[in-house]
């Protein structure tokens, strides 16, 4: 495992280290998926690995350039209410087929997901956190992400961040679940052996 402190998200060093390589946001694919949406990811990550390119990135639209320019006073939000202090990093790197790019790192324990939506989403959000048992109001892909993150980082715990200006800051926090880990780790190792077994042939 390796941590990249010196790399910019979204940069063409990062969009280099994520090539060929499943990251956290399809986690829930990989370990809670259907065999077609895990096969189908597997393909696309292994074609990226054979043509030594990327595939084509989801274009950002408005809803993405919100969260993305507002990330940054999400960020000093947490510190001020929380007393932490965020480390921003590029990219980790689990081995040569899984990494993902952390929003925060906080102390050699833990770090953070954080999500900017609009108004509706974020009053959504807030509604299923006031009725909702520890952490099950988070949305599932963010969830598996979480757990990803954990599992890569061995953490001892992730925050949830969900910020809207003017807003409370939704947190919650999360902790290692030995039933998805298990997932993960059964995942992690199928689509190992199905990209380089598709590779391997590509070669042959």
């Amino acid at each position: 495992m390796k941590i990249y402190t010196d790399i910019i998200q979204r940069s063409a060093e990062w969009h280099a280290l994520r090539m060929g390589k499943i990251t956290a946001t399809h986690f829930d694919t990989l370990a809670n998926g259907k065999p077609v949406g895990i096969r189908k990811l597997c393909w696309e990550t292994a074609k990226e690995r054979i043509d030594r390119c990327a595939a084509e990135s989801i274009p950002i639209n408005n809803a993405m350039q919100w969260g993305i320019d507002h990330e940054d006073e999400a960020i000093a939000k947490f510190e001020w209410d929380s007393g932490f202090s965020v480390d921003k990093v590029g990219f980790v790197e689990y081995n040569d087929y899984f990494g993902f790019s952390p929003d925060g790192l906080i102390d050699d324990n833990g770090g953070m997901e954080i999500k900017c939506p609009q108004k509706n989403t974020y009053d959504n959000l807030a509604k299923k956190k006031a009725h909702a048992l520890d952490w099950m109001w988070i949305p599932s892909k963010h969830r598996w992400q979480i757990q990803a993150s954990l599992y890569i980082l061995k953490g001892k715990f992730w925050y949830y961040v969900v910020y809207y200006p003017g807003e409370k800051l939704l947190v919650e926090t999360v902790k290692p679940d030995d039933e998805s880990f298990h997932k993960i780790e059964v995942g992690i190792k199928k689509c190992e052996d199905w990209i380089r077994n598709i590779v391997l042939a590509y070669a042959a």
